[in-house]
Formats: structure tokens, C-alpha cells, sequence
């Protein structure tokens, strides 16, 4: 019995000499220790030195060095101050993709392929109308009217910036007094087209770059933010390398919608692309009167560009189709482009006279007017007030 004990005591000294207390790693390390003199073909010794192996190859992993009070520590090869962000960043640029493709991370010329297009709303709202002047500030149920355009088209998905853009200072000051962007823009602008281009390239000199351009009518006060997402994704998700253009129609409702002169009809391909716009009754049949048979489609104020295609769009010279209907699309079919379609079953038009403006308000007055499920009630703040 004293000799089994001395016995012992001789291996503790013996351990004690050879590896001294130690901040060892693990409880393995110690176990491994205090087994290791003289049972190397002992079974729980194997098993504590396997366990002991599994635990270093972890630390490995993990990026632990050895303690710089270890016998077997090395200089230089890790000194127990590690930089684990630098390790986890490291392991991040080396590790392949976990998913089952087992891929590499995107490249950044992939990720910007896949990345969504940036899309502009432009607001054209000129003062000097011939018809109805000052029609921006047109009074609708106690607001001006390009209060109503503005807040309806931000409430739209896909537009990454809403921008009016007018001639007048009027305009301007009421936009910006409501929180909206506002941008002069050149008097001499022909039409709302030469506007949104002004309005394009000024985004540009700033470094605002756009894939999309929609040009959203002022005098549409009640417009569906779901049109705007619609007529942007017509150009995003062109698969034809020629449509440039988008737009929107919807079926005529009666009899006077399509014989109107300033309600514009459009003809469509399979693929919904204009074949035509005009003012007259098209399709036309023999004896050149409305047919209720025929399915008839009036075309919505609603347009939009690729980016890249606006400024030849502007350029371009006024064709013999363009000036017949007084229609401007027209001179993108006449010169060989493409303008895609999108099919909506409703909308509420804009508004052209002063006539149609007091109709309007009387409708709301009525409680006659329903916009996105509610129904349009004049009263809180006036903007009269305010300007």
C-alpha cells in the first residue's frame, strides 16, 4: 500500500518538474498530463489524448495561439491577443457561398446587373395655359390641384424621387410651402416633355443618375400611384431591345368617350404596342359612326422613358403623323420605335377646362367622387390661407 502511494507521489513530482503549473488550454491538457508518464497503451490515456487533439484542432480554428508562458511557445506564432474581426472579415473574402450552388459571393458586375433600376417622377406643371391659366393652383376640395398630383404620385413603389417641374415661381412656392421638390425650369419649353428633360440632366450635373424617366400629368389630381408602378415597369421590364416608351389605356365607356376630340383612342398589337394614336374614332369602321360593338381604347396622360432615350426623343423632328393628330407620340412610331401598352380597367382623367374643374367640385360637394375606396369629402385646412 505505501508502496503504490510513493509510487505516485513520484508521478506527480515527476509531472510537476516536467510541466509545471501552467494556464493550461483545457481540462484535457491536464488529463493528458497527469496520464502520460508510463501508460501509453493505457485506454483512457488514448481517449484523453484523442479528446485532447479534437480540442487544440478547435482552438486552431478559432485563431487561439499559445500562451506565452507554454513551454512550446513560439514567438511570433500567435501571442494570445487576437484580432477576431480581422479573422471573421478574412474568413468572410475566403469562404464560399453556403448555398447549394456552392458559388462564390457575386461579383460587383453581377450585383449591379441584378440591382433595380432607379426611376424619376417628374411632375410637368406650367402656369400659362391657354385654356385654364394658373390650373396648378386650381382650387380641388380646399387644396390646389398639383397638391393632389404630387401627394398621389409619392405614394407610388418604384419612384426613387418625385420632382415638379415648372416655369413659374407661383408654383414653385406652393410645392415647396407642402414639403414637395420643386425645380424651375426654362419658359421657353415647348411642352412637358422638354421640361422633364431639363429637369433629367440638371439630376445628372448633381450625379443623380436615373434608368427610367415617367412624366406624370399635373392636371391628373386624382392619378392611381399603382399607374405610375405599372407605366415604370412597361420600360424596366422590356424584353424588346425597341421599346423605349410606355403608356397607359383603358376600355372607352361610352358613346362620348370616344367621340370626344381631346380624349385621345390608341390601336394596339397583340403585344399591347401602339400601332396608332388618334383624336378620330379608331378602329373606324365603313359608315364612320360609333359602333357599341367595338372595343374601343382611350389612352391615359401617363408616360414613360428609358433614360437613355429622352434626350432623342426631344430631338427628334416633328413628323407628318405628329402635326395631323396633334399628338406627339406619333413621331416615335413614324420613326421606327416601339410604345408598350399597359391595361388598366378605370381612371379618372384630368382635368382640361374650367368647366371640368367645377363639375369636379361639385362631384366632391355631392359626395359623388370615390378615390381609392374612399370617398373624397372637402373641409380641413384651406391652402387659399396660406398664399
Amino acid at each position: 500500500m505505501r508502496e503504490r502511494e510513493r509510487e505516485r507521489e513520484r508521478e506527480r513530482e515527476t509531472c510537476t518538474t516536467i510541466y509545471p503549473p501552467l494556464p493550461l488550454k483545457s481540462k484535457y491538457e491536464y488529463e493528458y498530463l497527469a496520464f502520460s508518464k508510463g501508460r501509453e497503451n493505457d485506454i483512457s490515456f488514448r481517449t484523453f489524448r484523442a479528446r485532447a487533439a479534437q480540442h487544440k484542432t478547435k482552438r486552431n480554428k478559432m485563431g487561439c495561439g499559445q500562451s506565452k508562458n507554454h513551454p512550446e511557445f513560439t514567438p511570433g506564432k500567435g501571442d494570445g491577443k487576437v484580432d477576431y474581426r480581422a479573422k471573421k472579415a478574412a474568413l468572410a473574402r475566403s469562404h464560399k457561398h453556403d448555398g447549394p450552388s456552392g458559388r462564390l459571393p457575386a461579383s460587383i458586375d453581377e450585383q449591379n446587373k441584378k440591382k433595380q433600376p432607379r426611376v424619376l417622377g417628374i411632375i410637368p406643371a406650367r402656369y400659362g395655359s391657354t385654356r385654364f391659366p394658373g390650373k396648378p393652383l386650381a382650387d380641388i376640395a380646399g387644396k390646389p390641384m398639383i397638391w393632389h398630383t404630387y401627394t398621389n404620385a409619392c405614394k407610388s413603389r418604384v419612384l426613387d424621387l418625385c420632382i415638379v417641374a415648372t416655369d413659374d415661381a407661383r408654383i414653385k412656392k406652393v410645392v415647396e410651402s407642402f414639403g414637395g421638390i420643386c425645380v424651375l425650369t426654362n419658359p421657353e419649353c415647348v411642352n412637358g416633355t422638354e421640361r422633364c428633360l431639363e429637369v433629367y440632366q440638371k439630376c445628372i450635373q448633381k450625379g443623380e443618375e436615373y434608368d427610367v424617366i415617367v412624366n406624370i400629368q399635373g392636371d391628373e389630381p386624382f392619378i392611381e400611384p399603382e399607374h405610375i408602378d405599372l407605366v415604370a415597369q412597361i420600360v424596366c421590364e422590356a424584353e424588346e431591345d425597341d421599346v423605349c416608351m410606355g403608356t397607359l389605356c383603358r376600355p372607352a365607356i361610352d358613346r362620348k368617350d370616344v367621340e370626344g376630340v381631346n380624349n385621345v383612342k390608341v390601336v394596339v398589337d397583340r403585344n399591347m404596342n401602339a400601332l396608332y394614336f388618334s383624336r378620330a374614332i379608331i378602329p373606324h369602321n365603313k359608315s364612320g359612326t360609333y359602333d357599341p360593338d367595338t372595343k374601343y381604347l382611350r389612352k391615359l396622360g401617363i408616360y414613360s422613358y428609358r433614360a437613355d432615350f429622352l434626350p432623342e426623343y426631344v430631338r427628334m423632328p416633328e413628323s407628318m403623323l405628329q402635326i395631323s393628330e396633334d399628338l406627339e407620340q406619333n413621331k416615335v412610331i413614324e420613326a421606327g420605335y416601339k410604345i408598350k401598352l399597359g391595361w388598366v380597367e378605370d381612371a379618372v382623367h384630368g382635368v382640361d377646362t374650367v368647366g371640368q374643374l367645377e363639375a369636379l367640385n361639385l362631384a366632391i360637394e355631392r359626395g359623388e367622387l370615390m378615390h381609392r375606396g374612399k370617398r373624397i369629402k372637402k373641409g380641413g385646412k384651406s391652402f387659399k390661407g396660406q398664399f
